[in-house]
């Protein structure tokens, strides 16, 4: 296979309304969209999770343009391959920039699949055709505003909610949900919102049977983590803090998480997604897919990624048209009646692209040939 023209957009989104964690509020949904064209007349996509300011992770809208425009693509075009390997091969000398790896990822494995006429889930070895769907819900004004986001969860199926604090917003908040839904599944996500110090207020959320922590403390400091899990009996996730397959190991041999949220663009793509799957599998560590709000391509990347064995627990995977005003595939993304989230069934991606949208809510594109 080889690609003979590759086509590179910066598109931004309006949300349907404002979303914010711990450190910022976001507006509107900014990526990298990648389309490419093969000499056997195959179409690929690809979209790069990258954000405005490098507040999770170093890589930026820009810094991501720059990386893919000036050295991924254009030594990606024209170059024949016949597996993934061989294109991540091509690139290991490259430090970092998991967002800008994982979209030529995600590109090379929707190629492939569709030349094999299979799914993406199909070909990166998922065991299901559907997974447990949960929801993120971002900062609230007020515990009543929080708890009128989780009724609406609740009633739309979901089989989990995600609530973001940080401090001030964390334990009232929490606890008006936990007795209005004692038994429904809640987790706290911090987005590195906390210090060391404050232990002792977060081993005050063991009272609420919480799911997990995730993230309370600053990305890469696994040695608080550590000391976190073994003060509280809450479950300590990593999020922020797991970019690669050697972090992941360092942080299960400290101790430092019970839990881990794999986010195929943060560490690498679907082809660290199985790696590194297959790793938290053997040591018994559960691992769930976390959603950067993507649009419906790479949700469905993610429900992809989900599909394999080690995912045990309830993704951020609900449809994007939750939080997007407008979408840029023409899937709806609805959950079952059970509460999860269908797989895909078309070959590769397998999602329908709206490319008159697409080309509405384009900022910058690049052709290269």
């Amino acid at each position: 296979m080889k690609i003979e023209r590759i086509e590179l957009r910066i598109i931004e989104i309006p949300l349907s309304e404002p979303f914010e964690i711990a450190s910022h509020r976001f507006l509107t949904k900014s990526a990298l969209l990648i389309k490419a064209w093969t000499n056997d007349g195959l179409i690929g996509w690809a979209e790069g999770e990258h954000l405005e300011t490098p507040w999770y992770v170093p890589e930026t809208v820009q810094s991501g343009w720059a990386l893919l425009s000036g050295i991924l693509l254009p030594q990606l075009l024209h170059r024949e391959f016949v597996s993934t390997h061989e294109i991540r091969s091509h690139f290991n000398w490259i430090q970092g920039n998991q967002l800008s790896l994982a979209a030529v990822d995600v590109l090379a494995w929707d190629l492939l699949a569709q030349a094999q006429g299979l799914s993406l889930a199909k070909v990166l070895g998922g065991v299901r055709d559907k997974v447990p769907a949960g929801t993120s819900l971002g900062l609230c004004a007020s515990p009543e505003e929080l708890l009128a986001h989780v009724r609406s969860a609740a009633t739309d199926g979901y089989k989990r909610v995600k609530i973001k604090i940080k401090p001030g917003k964390d334990l009232v908040y929490l606890q008006a949900v936990r007795r209005e839904f004692p038994v429904l599944p809640i987790m706290a996500d911090a987005n590195c919102a906390y210090t060391p110090e404050d232990m002792e207020h977060l081993a005050a959320l063991d009272d609420l049977n919480l799911m997990m922590i995730e993230q309370p403390f600053m990305n890469g400091d696994l040695t608080a983590h550590a000391a976190l899990a073994k003060r509280i009996k809450t479950p300590v996730c990593l999020d922020e803090s797991i970019h690669s397959l050697h972090e992941a190991k360092a942080a299960v041999a400290l101790g430092a998480c019970g839990i881990v949220n794999i986010k195929p663009p943060r560490i690498g793509g679907p082809s660290a997604v199985q790696a590194m799957e297959h790793f938290l599998r053997e040591k018994n560590i559960p691992v769930w897919c976390g959603g950067m709000l993507e649009t419906g391509l790479g949700r469905a990347v993610n429900l992809a990624c989900a599909a394999l064995e080690g995912f045990s627990l309830p993704g951020d995977l609900a449809a994007p048209m939750t939080y997007l005003e407008h979408d840029i595939v023409h899937e709806d993304f609805a959950l079952t009646p059970q509460g999860s989230m269908c797989m895909m069934q078309a070959p590769g991606i397998g999602v329908q692209m709206d490319e008159e949208y697409i080309k509405h809510c384009t900022r910058q594109v690049m052709l290269f040939k």
